[in-house]
């Protein structure tokens, strides 16, 4: 948006030649998937496909971004990150899946929601994009004086002010705690 403010002639132009000019940015949250093996080369079912999906159960909007990640576990960490006191399993990850590939895999738990690998020969059950990423807001916003001297010369004093109501805006893809 460009505004134009009307002016007057005054003294050294200074009711006039007044611009306001801004660009306010919103984006909806983007799906995005997880899918294990394409970078480490996992092929954690045995599949041999190397990109494989893992279960989830519970809500998807519950695993939210953040800086830290998805808390993970394996067999023989902490069942609370940072925690000194060892547990052998995670009980919500052993009530989805086997301590076998608990053992070999590891999974990722925030709150009620859980997600496991793949038994070994199956594939996962985890549907294409089911988590949201966070939205983007932003507005950066502009003023402009133009002062104008005969007809081909001007000054021209610009202010910019980016991200003018100081919104954080959160990483736009998830960590995950592991290595």
């Amino acid at each position: 948006m460009t505004y134009y403010i009307p002016g007057r002639d005054g003294f050294g132009q200074m009711l006039k030649g007044w611009q306001l000019t801004s660009i306010v940015t919103l984006q909806t949250r983007l799906p995005w998937n997880v899918v294990d093996g394409y970078q480490s080369g996992n092929d954690v079912s045995g599949s041999g496909e190397f990109s494989d999906r893992w279960n989830f159960f519970g809500n998807p909007q519950d695993f939210q971004p953040s800086p830290t990640g998805i808390p993970f576990f394996l067999t023989g960490t902490p069942t609370v990150p940072n925690d000194p006191a060892y547990a052998i399993n995670n009980p919500a990850c052993t009530a989805h899946a086997s301590t076998d590939v608990l053992q070999y895999a590891g999974c990722y738990q925030d709150g009620n929601p859980v997600m496991t690998p793949p038994e070994f020969g199956f594939f996962g059950t985890m549907r294409r994009n089911i988590f949201r990423g966070p939205g983007y807001h932003n507005w950066d916003f502009s003023v402009t004086k133009m002062w104008t001297f005969h007809e081909r010369f001007s000054v021209q004093l610009l202010g910019e002010f980016f991200n003018i109501l100081n919104h954080p805006n959160s990483p736009t893809r998830m960590a995950w705690a592991d290595s």
